[in-house]
């Protein structure tokens, strides 16, 4: 093939190629996917809870923090009304930089993530480097579904904490 001539004009096979894949990709799942928050999120800062009509959520230390200890948090979500948890979602939290406390991944998922059709829980792991006030925090990805729609969201948790 000359060099020119496929700057000019692709190929017909190349154009049934890319218009089969589209296709193909634009198949609808079980349950339809909202990508969506349930409710819009507030202007508010970002704290240890979130309250929705179709899930609760909460960031807590699982014990009180010391300096230069391993300690931790752990994320619960609870599902509320028609709604359960999405065994299917690749659950996550991606703590956000703060000072005076080290975490032991940049991402948290996989064998991190407990999932029942009831509740989910993330498992945080971190050392807290200095003593006084510090905030836990992060973006957490999750999903609920019912048998209607799934919801797939993001949410910011911040947890103020003091190191001993």
């Amino acid at each position: 093939m000359n060099p020119s001539r496929a700057l000019r004009r692709p190929e017909p096979a190349l154009l049934l190629a890319v218009f089969g894949l589209m296709v193909a990709c634009d198949r609808s799942p079980a349950a339809p996917v909202d990508p969506a928050p349930a409710a819009p999120p507030s202007a508010a800062p970002p704290g240890p809870r979130i309250e929705d009509a179709a899930f609760r959520i909460e960031l807590r230390a699982t014990a009180p923090l010391r300096q230069g200890v391993a300690g931790g948090a752990e994320i619960v979500i609870e599902p509320r009304g028609e709604y359960h948890s999405n065994a299917e979602y690749p659950y996550k939290f991606r703590p956000s930089r703060s000072p005076g406390v080290a975490y032991a991944s940049a991402q948290f998922s996989g064998a991190a993530v407990t999932v029942t059709p009831a509740r989910t829980t993330l498992r945080v792991e971190l050392t807290p480097a200095t003593k006084g006030p510090a905030t836990l925090g992060g973006q957490l990805s999750f999903s609920v579904c019912s048998d209607a729609r799934c919801l797939v969201e993001k949410r910011e948790l911040a947890l103020p904490v003091e190191v001993e």
